[in-house]
C-alpha cells in the first residue's frame, strides 16, 4: 500500500515538474491540448414566471500546441449564454519560470493579444483588447480544467 502511494506521488511530482521546469513545448510530431477557465455561473433574476436563470461569466482559453506553434480559442462570457469568441495564433517557448505563451488574434470588437506563462495548473496572463480606439488590459490567473478525452496529448506517427 505504502509502495503504491509512494509510486503515485512520484509520478504526479514528475508530471508537474516537467510542466513547471520545462518540457512544455510538444515534440514535433505531437499535439497537446489544454483548457484553462475562470468561468462561473451566476444566477440572474428575470421578470418572468420562470424566476432565475443561470448565465456564465469569466473567460476560457483552449490551447492546441504543436511544437512551438499554438492555436487558441478565447471565450469571453459576459453574463450571457453566448460568449465572444476570439481565434488566436502564436508561440510557446520554455523558460526558467514556466512556459511563455504569446498569442494574437481578432474578434468582432478588434485586436486581442495575450502574453502569459503556464506553470503547473495555472495560466497567468495579460490580455490586451483593442476596442475601437481604446485599449483595455487585464491580468488574469486561470486554472487548468481537468483533461477529458478531447484534451489529451495526441502523438502522430
Amino acid at each position: 500500500m505504502v509502495k503504491k502511494l509512494l509510486c503515485s506521488g512520484l509520478l504526479v511530482s514528475a508530471v508537474l515538474s516537467s510542466r513547471i521546469f520545462g518540457e512544455c513545448v510538444p515534440k514535433p510530431n505531437s499535439t497537446k491540448r489544454e483548457v484553462f477557465s475562470s468561468v462561473v455561473t451566476q444566477p440572474e433574476r428575470l421578470n418572468s414566471p420562470a424566476g432565475l436563470i443561470a448565465n456564465p461569466a469569466g473567460i476560457e482559453i483552449s490551447l492546441k500546441e504543436r511544437a512551438e506553434e499554438v492555436l487558441a480559442t478565447l471565450l469571453d462570457y459576459e453574463g450571457t449564454s453566448a460568449p465572444i469568441e476570439t481565434k488566436l495564433k502564436g508561440t510557446i517557448r520554455e523558460s526558467k519560470t514556466g512556459c511563455n505563451v504569446h498569442l494574437v488574434g481578432h474578434n468582432k470588437r478588434g485586436k486581442v493579444e495575450i502574453h502569459g506563462t503556464l506553470t503547473g495548473a495555472n495560466f497567468q496572463a495579460t490580455i490586451v483588447r483593442q476596442i475601437g480606439k481604446e485599449t483595455y488590459s487585464e491580468t488574469v490567473m486561470i486554472r487548468r480544467k481537468p483533461p477529458d478525452v478531447n484534451q489529451t496529448e495526441i502523438v502522430a506517427g
